[in-house]
């Protein structure tokens, strides 16, 4: 949860109420500049929208400070998404959440785990391309509550709502492993500056700062903030620099129209590691792991770095023109330009000393760019005095996607220093040749795709006996057009296509048992991955990846709210997921480069069950956990019968995280504090294979602890607080490859008025 959300109804003033002028001003700035004329191709991958992959590789340290008031209610008339979690007879007491702040954290510490269980690199994260399998399921996304496709990162996020469990009825949607909706910030109706800095003892630094407010009031507001954030190391040479610039203008028209216009760009400079190096033992054999005396090591040298700018332009309407129609619009365009400078990677042979094969530089370039419309109404009425909301959506999404790989030609190459292509990690030469197109000329990968995608939603909620039963259920079409041109020299296919479709449901249903006191709630639910996958070597079109699944559970909650539980069970399956085929580029069995590159399609099943609990034994003390058990094993693989009935790789069976928060309970100055306990099961990192090693991580627990002061005065408010994370210092490299995961203590100040 954010500052901003935090101090929502606390009566914070800005003393300055000119400064909103400003704002605008900037704002309009901005805005003409990010539509300046550009040329980019886009990114046209759908998935399962962005993984709180984030742009920002950094753990998450938070201030906790108390809210002072209830803000559930947006003068600037862009707040239907909240209000949707709130309208009764469909929502109830049981359906919202009494600590959203501790909510937020829960899921944060669940979501860290799983991504650093993923394997991500230091340089999959400054691409922003870490794909951690937070659910392991191809559902869809939502951005401010509209299907993003083609879109794989979504800027300026301000708080993230998962749709499962018992929210699934109130906002008629569903899918398997819940749908999460990426809230992005937008202008407060309350005038507001806060200025932020952070620093930590891994070199971490952060600052930012933020405006916002009436420019008209009643009428007319904005939003501009902007941050930096930096971190050097743990690895040689490594250091990250990030820059954000956000912009937010919302006008109201009256109480049945408002419009919000926003604009938000990201740049990031990294030099990044590749890894820890993996290696093979003495006298040979399979590639046993990470070599842990280098993991500190940088194999990409002091000048290959990666630079990614990221800029997207949004208009979204909001509109009630009856009493029981509601309707909403957005158009978003969003570009995305990477480039990066490496080295190919190799295996170190301990044999040698150094690393196998001929290492070379590479010169990637990746242009994308994509452009959205939705539309989306809301019908309210009654049948046979049963209250029904009737959802109806359309989405097109059209993107572009470049992938251009180049590399030095064989001549040059060959003429490089013999201490350039045979590596030698204890002596290293980074040199390389500065990029040209006439120095990197021999084209390894020059592609374009474009895909145009349309969803369609159609959905009916219904509550029956003054919402004692809400049922819902819904249909939705997901259906995509992809042409994808093979430009490099030779290729064997020059141009692809392929146009998946399919027709998704699903079904739900709440009951209070107990009236605001013990709720059950059940669903089923498909989703389709509309993203296409196609054989490099054959041209097929591999089949589109599937998933169903049912899940069920009871929310529960004291008279006095003293505590509350959530639980719930689910099966989910996965169908159609690609699986590589082990024999292609086989040096015997594919020596004449004829087997597919894929495989037969392989199913997985994920068993399991989550539990959330809240217990406030005093008004300023809290206590939540949040635990998640998933067995998730391969069902069905023809060409990889070995994996049939095992675990899946890097998905671990248990994690669970405990917070306990202590807040004023009352809009006053004085101390905070918090105490943590983070918990990761064993897992397994790779199974054995023709090339590599068995290798598995033990299971561990880290805890953490915070401790701050806020002072509240005339309206401001200043708080700082000190975080330490793996507070025992446990280490982590040793037992799970971990780079820079010893303790850190951090210092982070706040500055509101």
């Amino acid at each position: 949860m954010t500052d901003q959300d935090r101090l929502r109804g606390s009566g914070v003033r800005a003393v300055a109420p000119a400064a909103g002028r400003v704002g605008a001003v900037l704002i309009l700035l901005a805005l003409g500049g990010f539509a300046g004329p550009r040329r980019a191709w886009g990114q046209t991958a759908a998935g399962s929208g962005p993984v709180e992959a984030p742009a920002v590789a950094m753990d998450r340290f938070q201030v906790s400070a108390q809210s002072d008031g209830d803000d559930s209610y947006d003068e600037t008339g862009m707040g239907s998404a909240d209000e949707e979690m709130q309208d009764s007879p469909f929502a109830n007491q049981l359906t919202q959440s009494l600590d959203p702040e501790l909510d937020d954290e829960l899921d944060a510490d669940t979501d860290d785990a799983l991504s650093i269980a993923s394997g991500a690199t230091p340089v999959e994260r400054a691409m922003g391309e870490e794909q951690a399998r937070l659910r392991g399921f191809p559902t869809p996304a939502l951005r401010n509550g509209f299907v993003e496709l083609g879109m794989p990162e979504t800027l300026n996020t301000a708080r993230t709502i998962v749709i499962q469990g018992p929210l699934v009825p109130v906002m008629g949607r569903a899918a398997p492993g819940g749908i999460r909706n990426y809230m992005t910030a937008r202008p407060l109706s309350r005038d507001l500056i806060r200025i932020g800095a952070m620093a930590s003892t891994h070199e971490r630094l952060q600052g930012s700062f933020e405006e916002t407010g009436a420019v008209v009031p009643k009428h007319l507001w904005q939003r501009v903030s902007t941050n930096w954030f930096q971190r050097t190391g743990p690895q040689d040479y490594s250091r990250m620099t990030v820059r954000s610039f956000n912009t937010g203008l919302t006008w109201r028209a009256g109480r049945r129209l408002s419009a919000m216009l926003t604009g938000d760009f990201q740049d990031v400079k990294a030099l990044a590691a590749p890894g820890i190096p993996d290696y093979r033992p003495e006298g040979g054999g399979k590639i046993a792991g990470p070599y842990l005396p280098l993991a500190l090591f940088n194999a990409n040298g002091p000048d290959a770095g990666i630079k990614r700018r990221s800029s997207t332009i949004g208009l979204m309407v909001d509109s009630q023109p009856t009493p029981n129609l509601s309707l909403r619009a957005g158009v978003e365009t969003w570009w995305r330009r990477i480039t990066q400078d490496r080295f190919t990677s190799a295996v170190l042979s301990l044999d040698t000393g150094m690393f196998e094969g001929t290492r070379e530089p590479r010169h990637i370039v990746q242009p994308q760019e994509a452009t959205a419309a939705h539309l989306e109404s809301t019908l309210r009425g009654q049948v046979l005095g049963v209250p029904h909301k009737l959802l109806a959506s359309l989405s097109f999404t059209r993107g572009d996607y470049g992938l251009q790989e180049s590399a030095l030609t064989s001549a040059e190459r060959n003429a490089l220093p013999l201490d350039v292509r045979q590596f030698n990690p204890y002596a290293p030469d980074y040199f390389r040749p500065d990029y040209s197109p006439a120095v990197y000329s021999d084209i390894k990968t020059d592609r374009f795709e474009r895909a145009d995608y349309t969803a369609a939603e159609l959905s009916d909620r219904l509550a029956a006996r003054g919402g004692r039963w809400v049922f819902t259920s819904g249909l939705r079409y997901d259906g995509v057009d992809l042409a994808i041109t093979d430009r490099k020299p030779g290729a064997a296919f020059p141009r692809y296509n392929g146009s998946p479709s399919q027709i998704s449901h699903f079904a739900g249903v709440n009951v209070q048992i107990v009236d605001e006191r013990l709720l059950a709630f059940a669903s089923t639910s498909t989703a389709f991955d509309p993203s296409v996958k196609i054989d490099g070597r054959t041209g097929r079109i591999e089949p589109a990846e599937t998933t169903m699944g049912y899940e069920f559970g009871l929310k529960a909650r004291s008279a006095n709210h003293q505590w509350d539980a959530n639980g719930a069970g689910f099966v989910l399956m996965n169908r159609n997921i690609a699986r590589r085929n082990p024999l292609y580029d086989d040096p015997v069995a594919d020596a004449a480069q004829t087997q597919p590159q894929y495989g037969s399609p392989a199913e997985e099943r994920f068993t399991g069950g989550r539990l959330q609990v809240r217990w406030q034994p005093l008004a300023s003390l809290t206590v939540g956990l949040k635990t998640v058990f998933v067995r998730a094993v391969t069902t069905r693989s023809p060409s990889l019968p070995e994996e049939v009935g095992r675990p899946l790789a890097r998905m671990p069976a248990f994690t669970g995280t405990l917070r306990m928060l202590y807040r004023p309970s009352a809009p006053v100055s004085g101390f905070n504090a918090g105490l943590g306990l983070q918990v990761l099961s064993r897992f397994v990192a790779t199974y054995e294979t023709v090339t590599r090693a068995y290798l598995a991580y033990p299971g561990y627990t880290l805890a953490s602890a915070q401790l701050g002061y806020t002072w509240r005065r005339e309206g401001r408010i200043l708080a700082v607080t000190l975080f330490v994370r793996n507070a025992f210092n446990r280490d982590l490299l040793a037992s799970n490859a971990r780079v820079g995961a010893d303790r850190e203590f951090a210092l982070s100040t706040r500055l509101m008025f």
